[in-house]
């Protein structure tokens, strides 16, 4: 072979290729590779589609609205309710709100609640058909999340959910607190890493997100706590510009002139290959999720009587749970903080000593399953022992599980007590003294309690089915 023959065009592949020189080039066998093909395998999209789902009634303060699942894509994650509220602040006010402080004549500042997306809900329910597969208050989606995520996630999580210091200023300045987000914490969309909620797998049912929206007057505070005392069609509001600026007196809007809140529920779809969706419909597929059970208890006079006499009130509260439960979060409020709409404050009021109680200890069928501690033990050290972040707030925490804070492992349930077979598991709590309610006389303390089992949903032939096994 010549010097020339070997600068042509497929010189060297012909010297490589040797004896029947077609053969390199054309084949009858399945692993024949021609290295100038310009075909290409088909593949999902990368890009995420972004739904947002209206919803099915008329959204008010007070009442019901549904938002029914869209049957698109095939993974469904990061489902968020997208939320703008009304105010009674004129359009002038509203607009220059967030670089002023707006008051009335007295200084007292008003707002929608501290965390309004979440107070704003008394209760959030996932369905499947006419089965309820989870359901929260938004008391409990607000203490259940103060101690997940990073530092990062919780400071976006407090710009969205409208979470605040709690000052007079901060106060008036969620009187137009902007879109509001809040994720919903569905099966499969749970936390950082979850595969999502598989709605290709369930394609023969229907899926729904049902709220309820507490009234307006409960969701609304002030800075001095007043009850009753609420901002709108009022004339004697006050607007500074600065400290040294005259304030502009104006007037608010009247209640039944108040626009009806904005709510869509925000899906986001992934695509999968042909083959992963064969793959999921051919075999049954199992999804766990944390379940949370509430509990409210109420203690009252009879249960604080006894310090009267020099002794010490301990009182019983029977849980409802099911299934592994793998955490308990438990807050006091007082009756007065629930009164003047402040719902997001556990802390005992300016003129107590201390905490709500002194010590807890758990009690499954007559016997220390968790032993006496005191405060400190349930609402500093397992907080930083076993979760991800310090709440911040005056929470106490029971959790089984090996905690967030270690790395390198896929979430599961590594810790539990089996709440479906246990024998009454009762808290016994010791109660500290606290201040009498001004309104009542009497010492009065609420009590929520939140139990976050796992159950799990079986999905077969587009189906899906919650297994209530132990």
């Amino acid at each position: 072979m010549n010097a020339n023959s070997v600068r042509s065009e497929g010189a060297l592949f012909e010297l490589i290729s040797r004896g029947n020189k077609d053969v390199y080039f054309f084949a009858d066998t399945k692993s024949t590779i021609y290295p100038y093909d310009n075909r290409y395998e088909s593949t999902p999209p990368y890009i995420q589609e972004l739904r947002q789902i209206p919803p099915l009634q008329a959204v008010d303060f007070g009442r019901p609205v549904e938002f029914e699942f869209e049957i698109a894509g095939d993974i469904v994650v990061d489902p968020t309710l997208v939320i703008t509220l009304p105010t009674w602040l004129p359009t002038t006010q509203t607009k220059t709100n967030e670089s002023s402080l707006i008051t009335d004549t007295n200084g007292v500042a008003y707002g929608y609640i501290n965390g309004i997306a979440y107070f704003l809900f008394e209760k959030i329910q996932f369905y499947q058909d006419r089965i309820l597969l989870q359901e929260w208050s938004g008391d409990g989606l607000f203490v259940t999340s103060r101690s997940r995520g990073n530092l990062s996630s919780a400071f976006l999580d407090n710009a969205t959910t409208g979470v605040h210091s709690g000052s007079a200023l901060e106060i008036a300045r969620n009187a137009t607190p902007g879109q509001l987000r809040l994720r919903l914490p569905l099966a499969g969309c749970q936390r950082t890493g979850d595969t999502g909620f598989p709605r290709i797998c369930a394609n023969q049912q229907v899926y729904r997100v049902r709220c309820i929206l507490r009234k307006i007057e409960d969701i609304v505070e002030n800075s001095a706590g007043t009850q009753g005392l609420l901002p709108w069609g009022r004339t004697d509001f006050i607007q500074r510009v600065s400290s040294t600026a005259t304030p502009a007196a104006f007037s608010t809007i009247v209640r039944t002139d108040l626009a009806s809140p904005s709510i869509v529920l925000e899906t986001a779809h992934l695509y999968i290959d042909r083959e992963t969706q064969e793959g999921l419909r051919a075999a049954p597929f199992i999804l766990p999720f944390e379940r949370v059970y509430e509990n409210n208890f109420t203690q009252g006079p009879a249960d604080y009587a006894i310090l009267t006499r020099g002794g010490i009130p301990i009182v019983k509260r029977l849980l409802d749970g099911e299934h592994p439960v793998g955490r308990i979060v438990m807050g006091f409020r007082s009756t007065q903080s629930l009164r003047a709409n402040q719902r997001w404050n556990y802390s005992t009021p300016a003129t107590a000593t201390g905490d709500f109680y002194t010590a807890i200890s758990l009690l499954v069928a007559g016997r220390d399953r968790e032993a006496n501690y005191d405060q400190s033990i349930w609402n500093q050290i397992v907080q930083h022992a076993k979760e991800e972040r310090h709440s911040g707030y005056n929470f106490a925490f029971i959790n089984w599980t090996l905690g967030d804070l270690i790395s390198n492992y896929s979430r599961q349930l590594e810790g539990s007590i089996n709440f479906t077979t246990a024998d009454k598991p009762t808290l016994l709590i010791t109660l500290a003294a606290v201040p009498n309610d001004p309104v009542t006389g009497s010492q009065n303390t609420s009590l929520d309690v939140y139990v976050e089992g796992w159950a799990a949903l079986e999905f077969e032939k587009g189906r899906a089915s919650l297994l209530f096994g132990n």
